[in-house]
């Protein structure tokens, strides 16, 4: 999930009405440490392997490294200055169904607690929201439905190359992703055929997925919209 002040993702985001959140209790030396967990991941083997195309985007292994790093150096004086930010976590209650969210104004991953990501779920979502980073710090041309398939399909390759087991997924969504994933992700070229390229029909078939779930409404009926990119720094 991408989230976002403007009118466009706020409306993927939440329900008009919805109650105000409040910010989880959380230390500075709980966010030094979450900001450093969350950097490890993104910096780690595992997403140093995520690199596939997805219509005209290209989700390289690099762009984590450069989320990651841009976290894991960013400072609270640093943070805010000029027009490209350096990448940040926060802590904040999520609206009901969302894991952890990207905002795009403040650059930054949120997530519900300091204790994120230290299940393979939690990861997961984690890698979801540094691909919507890395459309956002690339400024990236896709649709918000396009861009919310990459991230999907890199969740799910991080999970499989993290031994994750299918079958307790239950996501429709994650299920496709999941299904697209092993066309990516190969021990070896050799054993298989490989491909570093999801087929058109293989993202229509997601994004209608994701079009259809009532977390994307919004997209739903306006399904060339974009999320706002401005860009970031390390």
């Amino acid at each position: 999930m991408k989230a976002a002040s403007d009118a466009l993702c706020a409306g993927a985001a939440m329900a008009k009405g919805e109650r105000a959140m409040t910010t989880p209790t959380a230390t500075p030396a709980q966010l030094v440490t979450l900001r450093d967990r969350i950097s490890r991941i993104l910096i780690g083997e595992s997403c140093g392997r995520i690199g596939f195309r997805i219509g005209g985007a290209h989700i390289r292994p690099g762009g984590f490294t450069v989320i990651g790093m841009s976290i894991a150096t960013a400072t609270a004086s640093r943070r805010g200055h000029g027009d490209r930010r350096s990448m940040g976590v926060a802590v904040r209650q999520m609206p009901d169904g969302v894991g952890a969210e990207y905002n795009t104004p403040s650059n930054t991953i949120r997530v519900p607690s300091a204790d994120y990501g230290r299940t393979l779920d939690d990861r997961n979502g984690i890698v979801h929201e540094a691909t919507h980073a890395i459309y956002d710090y690339f400024r990236i041309r896709a649709t918000a439905l396009e861009e919310e398939a990459g991230a999907y399909i890199a969740g799910a390759m991080y999970t499989r190359m993290e031994g994750g087991d299918h079958s307790a997924i239950s996501s429709p969504i994650f299920r496709i992703a999941w299904e697209i994933s092993a066309d990516l992700v190969a021990p070896h070229r050799l054993m298989r055929p490989w491909t570093d390229a999801v087929s058109p029909a293989q993202q229509q078939r997601l994004v209608n997925a994701i079009a259809a779930s009532p977390t994307y409404s919004y997209f739903r009926r306006h399904r060339t919209e974009r999320y706002t990119h401005d860009g970031g720094r390390i």
